[in-house]
């Protein structure tokens, strides 16, 4: 894992570079992913541009955007590539909002493995990964940042993607996903702390730590859709997300090294 810590504005922050793929090392300076980028400050936005990102991909949903659109990163390109027409994953909702979802939805933990099979099973989804990773095969320098709202769930579906790609081990995967737990731990305190000061039920407080989290159990849910519907990743990749064999060497010509 690649850690940039002079950013300061930017929540779950961190590069794939370094990470081991048969033999070779995925480069640094590559492939970025965060959360949303709606507060980075000039001082950040110019440490990202000095870092080389050249294509910022966002993944939100149109109102998400709307509402905290990105800043500027440099004179980089700016990519809209909704995964979801709305936010499934509920991170972009209200505490209000949140409170009346888990009292009135489904059960959090439920929902959220509804969320990751809805990767692997919803045309529109499919089709903004196929997007996304058709940019990554034209993405001959300079790195790419993709983000979501928190850069938890489609932006840790599409760094699971990239990295089974490249042929990163499954367990190095499932810990890279994991990560976020570390990056966004103060935001997950924080949130519960201003729930349980107003009173929420437990059910509520529990079900935020549900839905802020980083769990096995969600990634596990798309990787078990993935081998319900077309056997293998590697399937997945062909079928699902049309990388060809010769896709995925270039692929690894761009984005691994050693």
């Amino acid at each position: 894992m690649e850690q940039i810590k002079t950013i300061q504005t930017i929540e779950n922050l961190r590069g794939l570079g370094g990470y081991e793929a048969n033999g070779k090392q995925v480069k640094s300076q590559r492939l970025l992913r965060s959360a949303s980028l709606e507060a980075v400050s000039d001082s950040d936005s110019e440490a990202l541009a000095e870092y080389g990102v050249a294509t910022v991909v966002d993944f939100r949903s149109p109102e998400e955007r709307q509402q905290e659109p990105d800043q500027k990163i440099g004179t980089s390109q700016n990519l809209f590539m909704p995964v979801f027409a709305v936010d499934e994953t509920q991170n972009s909702l209200s505490m209000r909002q949140l409170a009346e979802a888990l009292e009135n939805g489904l059960p959090p933990e439920e929902q959220m493995i509804k969320v990751y099979r809805h990767f692997v099973t919803e045309p529109h989804s499919l089709k903004t990964y196929q997007e996304f990773f058709a940019q990554l095969l034209s993405q001959e320098s300079g790195a790419i940042l993709f983000h979501c709202t928190a850069g938890k769930d489609r932006t840790g579906f599409a760094a699971a993607m990239i990295l089974a790609a490249l042929g990163v081990s499954q367990e190095t995967i499932m810990a890279d996903y994991l990560a976020t737990n570390q990056f966004l731990s103060k935001k997950i305190q924080h949130i519960q702390q201003r729930a349980q000061e107003a009173h929420a039920p437990e059910k509520v407080v529990q079900g935020i730590l549900t839905l802020m989290e980083a769990r096995e159990s969600f990634l596990a849910a798309s990787l078990q859709q993935i081998q319900a519907d077309y056997g293998t990743i590697t399937d997945f990749l062909s079928r699902g997300l049309q990388l060809s064999a010769g896709d995925r060497t270039d692929l690894q010509r761009l984005y691994l090294e050693g």
